[in-house]
């Protein structure tokens, strides 16, 4: 992932890998990252409208 995190929720969807949320120890997230495993890239996508 490209931002550390505990408490994270985890699917897939399409063959992706998507972390949704958590906290990085002091905030919680509403960040979005997608981990594509055929080109071994995770990036942000467009975080939740709520934490």
């Amino acid at each position: 992932m490209l931002m550390p995190r505990c408490g994270v929720g985890l699917c897939t969807l399409h063959g992706c890998l998507y972390a949704v949320g958590g906290q990085d120890g002091i905030v919680e997230l509403n960040t979005v990252e997608r981990y594509d495993p055929v080109t071994n890239i995770w990036e942000f996508v467009a975080p939740m409208l709520s934490r």
